[in-house]
């Protein structure tokens, strides 16, 4: 049978960098399921569907009645929602999706399903670290649980299986995912710049030194690769991250090269109000430098940045696991961050 790929949040940084890899093997057709299809991926198949109301029109009943595989890279983040609001909201959106798969896909062979660090309660506070995929749950809510526990109950009596994917920090060029962290440091870079200031870390000092993981995206979609295809995957969960750790008190050095800018002391400030007040700026700046978009609101989600940067305690994941069962695919994050970072530039999305 024909290999075929539903990739539901396909206009995510995620769901993007897998829609391109997956495509690009040529033994696979993938299609990608989102409310809208960006303009920069139109050489690609999509079918319109929005996951907090679905409901498929012919083209997406025909795409999912010959879909063998699904990857589930969706996530929603209304604005002001606490965190209980969240999970509910992100537990029926992919319970709906899995009622319409449940009904209208018979050809289903596995659901990969992108969850994160956050599995482990990394939002809430210092916890257990490093994380292994069989640690104790924390208190819910948590809408990984949810969506994890749905598909091992739905398999159990399907002919698909499972495989879940915790990666952490996931950066690249993506330009409608407001939570990619490296489009965020680039923009904030690059207004400090203009300013006139050196390039202050702008979170609490204490996090300048607590270990972190981060994942470039081309390494998630190869880990999407394999998860989808490596049989022995089946109904396990699997820590991704890049393989090694880092500290923000060495990255900001190197990002600051990068920038060509100095480095100044940890001055913790709220990027949700410095990207308001700097709006016009940033649109002053992308009419002189002819950037991509001038609208700062769809190039960062500053308080993404903002609980990233504030992060006092070790956020840490093995990935023994994965290597045991055949990805072995690392990268050094400093390099990434370098080589994205001039990307950026390449690219026209920061000056």
């Amino acid at each position: 049978m024909p290999k075929n790929l539903l990739i539901a949040g396909a206009s995510g940084i995620i769901g993007r960098y897998a829609l391109a890899h997956q495509a690009a093997l040529g033994d696979w057709h993938v299609t990608g399921l989102a409310r809208s299809q960006p303009d920069d991926l139109t050489e690609f198949d999509f079918v319109k569907l929005d996951l907090l109301s679905p409901n498929l029109d012919e083209a997406a009943l025909e795409t999912f009645g010959e879909a063998t595989h699904l990857l589930y890279a969706g996530f929603v983040q209304p604005p002001g929602m606490n965190w209980a609001e969240l999970s509910a909201l992100n537990a029926e959106m992919f319970e709906g999706l899995m009622d319409l798969v449940d009904a209208h896909m018979p050809n289903l062979q596995r659901v990969v399903l992108i969850q994160g660090q956050k599995y482990y309660g990394s939002h809430l506070g210092p916890y257990k670290t490093p994380t292994k995929e069989d640690d104790a749950r924390h208190e819910p809510p948590n809408f990984y649980f949810d969506q994890q526990d749905l598909l091992a109950e739905r398999s159990a009596s399907a002919a698909y299986d499972w495989v879940c994917l915790r990666p952490h920090i996931v950066c690249g060029l993506a330009p409608r995912s407001p939570m990619n962290l490296v489009m965020q440091i680039g923009v904030y870079g690059s207004l400090c710049k203009e300013l006139g200031m050196p390039l202050n870390f702008p979170g609490k000092p204490t996090s300048l030194k607590t270990l972190q993981q981060a994942n470039d995206a081309e390494l998630i979609a190869r880990a999407i690769d394999w998860a989808l295809t490596e049989p022995r995957c089946g109904g396990e969960a699997f820590n991704i991250t890049n393989g090694d750790l880092i500290r923000w008190e060495n990255m900001w050095p190197i990002i600051a090269e990068e920038l060509g800018m100095e480095t100044g002391p940890a001055e913790q400030i709220s990027l949700v109000e410095f990207g308001a007040e700097h709006q016009d700026l940033w649109r002053s700046m992308a009419e002189r430098h002819g950037l991509n978009q001038p609208d700062l609101s769809q190039l960062a989600d500053w308080s993404f940045s903002d609980y990233i940067f504030n992060i006092d305690w070790d956020v840490a994941a093995n990935t023994i696991k994965a290597r045991l069962y055949g990805f072995d695919y690392c990268m050094d994050t400093e390099d990434m961050m370098r080589r994205l970072l001039r990307r950026l530039k390449e690219e026209r999305w920061i000056p």
